[in-house]
């Protein structure tokens, strides 16, 4: 079978949750046709990002190469071409398929500019209009997609996301190679992620300023803030004379973000709504105790394994803090090897899976 999967989300300057959604799919896929199941794998992206190519994944066996509308590449060998994230290639050969992480504008989240939403509402509309077979990342996202945009669901697949090997308990020393390099010197509760509403940061702020846990824990926020944001953030701290607790980091290299995971106390992410939440996972394979919320596709992800909480309520926020800062270590333990479980061979065994689905339903 040739895959040619649209990766050009790998090039971006500072690579989201989707990008390493595709470099898992990719490395996972790799990973399979050196078992001899005899995959052809290309990554595509965009001519426009020649420059940056260097970032796509280099794997074994993996091929790269750069596409511009309709006419280029001018030999298309591919049986199924995949958009990974918002990138579709216009071809008409072969089968088209895609991946579907969220459906964000559809709910009216994160899309307070009335252009914004539509032109991600046409993009909904042309995946289920254009495309043969759609993957999505959970089910709550395929039932979302199904119910605002519709789709046959037949011609669906859930295929959840994996955790790469890197995120693992780390050694006291890189651990604090980390918090001393950014500053940490009491012990914190970790937030990463980005400041859209959906990631429900003020509440956060708030619940973590009512908790008991705030006299003995830091709140750190990994991640890009414009200064309205933290100065938003900071009221509810100031009121009570917490501000100096509150620490941003700003963007981290992915090298220091599994030890900033493996020495917090607690991963908190009491999101208003995910399409999966891989960050769950994430903390939970490097040993950290999770709360996230019963909303979204969080409390399927968590898996039983992690403190949920109502993420409209600061109230249950705060006690969900407090009771998950001292989550038995047999609990940790068991959410770990949970983790573990959810890794990119196995997203990739599932996507493959899919596609021989959509090659039989082309056939019929």
């Amino acid at each position: 079978m040739r895959i040619a999967i649209e990766a050009t989300c790998l090039t971006d300057r500072q690579p989201t949750g989707v990008a390493r959604y595709a470099e898992g799919l990719l490395a996972g896929l790799c990973d399979l046709d050196r078992s001899g199941d005899g995959l052809s794998v290309t990554a595509l992206y965009r001519i426009s990002r020649w420059r940056r190519r260097g970032q796509i994944l280099k794997a074994p066996g993996l091929k790269r190469q750069a596409w511009r509308g309709a006419g280029w590449p001018l030999r298309k060998p591919w049986s199924i071409v995949h958009a990974s994230a918002d990138r579709i290639p216009p071809w008409v050969s072969g089968l088209r398929t895609a991946t579907i992480h969220d459906v964000y504008a559809a709910l009216g989240i994160n899309f307070d500019d009335p252009r914004s939403r539509e032109r991600q509402m046409a993009f909904y509309r042309r995946i289920s209009q254009e495309m043969d077979y759609v993957v999505f990342v959970s089910e709550r996202s395929r039932q979302d997609f199904l119910e605002h945009i519709g789709y046959d669901k037949a011609r669906t697949s859930v295929t959840p996301l994996g955790v790469s090997a890197r995120f693992s308990p780390q050694p006291r020393a890189s651990i604090d190679r980390v918090t001393n390099h950014y500053s940490l010197i009491r012990p914190y509760l970790l937030f990463v992620g980005l400041t859209n509403p959906n990631k429900n940061l003020l509440r956060l702020v708030e619940a973590y300023a009512l908790s008991k846990a705030s006299s003995d824990f830091d709140l750190v926020i990994v991640g890009e803030a414009s200064q309205a944001v933290r100065l938003e953030v900071m009221k509810p701290l100031v009121a009570r004379g917490l501000d100096r607790n509150l620490r941003f980091t700003g963007y981290v290299p992915d090298r220091d973000v599994v030890p900033l995971y493996a020495g917090a106390s607690a991963f908190l992410f009491p999101s208003l709504y995910e399409g999966f939440g891989l960050p769950i996972l994430e903390a939970m394979a490097c040993g950290v105790p999770v709360l996230t919320s019963v909303t979204g596709a969080c409390p399927a992800t968590a898996g039983g394994y992690a403190r949920l909480v109502d993420p409209h309520s600061p109230e249950s926020i705060a006690s969900g803090i407090d009771n998950v800062v001292n989550m038995p270590i047999s609990t940790r333990a068991a959410a770990t090897e949970y983790a573990k479980t959810h890794t990119w061979r196995r997203t990739a065994e599932l996507t493959l899976s899919a596609w021989c689905s959509a090659l039989e339903i082309g056939r019929r």
